[in-house]
């Protein structure tokens, strides 16, 4: 019985516009895109209404959390009820930096990758640098 009243009462709010109805939700949207009906880019519109920092956006009935459709077609009911995420992108593979160990102060020189095998001289005292990684107090970076 109490649970039919609630339900009365929700029914009642959703007709009066004072509810949002299930599976969306009210939420402030500062600047719409406008796209045409082939998708491209028209206008962005601002929402905002209101004076210097009492300004507000307008506020808009959206879903509360996004859908997945394929030719109009939900694919929710199919994938179990749970929306599913993609993979993170696999990380980019690249040639770490070099350094260059100068042996008197252990500056250290970090070189770009891609540059080719060369000399170095320290920059504090002209020592030639040797190859390797350690724990420099100070870095150059060779352009």
């Amino acid at each position: 019985m109490i649970l039919q009243a609630l339900h009365d009462y929700y029914r009642r709010l959703l007709d009066e516009n004072r509810a949002v109805a299930q599976g969306f939700q009210e939420k402030e949207i500062p600047f719409v895109i406008v796209l045409d009906a082939k998708g491209t880019f028209v206008d962005l519109e601002d929402t905002r209404s209101g004076e210097g920092r009492n300004r507000r956006a307008r506020r808009f009935i959206v879903p509360d959390r996004p859908r997945i459709l394929v030719d109009g077609i939900d694919l929710e009911p199919y994938l179990g009820g749970a929306v599913r995420e993609a993979p993170p992108p696999a990380p980019r593979r690249q040639d770490p930096p070099r350094f260059y160990i100068c042996p008197n102060d252990e500056a250290t020189l970090r070189v770009r990758p891609g540059t080719p095998e060369g000399k170095y001289k320290c920059p504090l005292d002209g020592a030639v640098m040797r190859s390797g990684v350690g724990p420099g107090r100070q870095y150059w970076l060779l352009e």
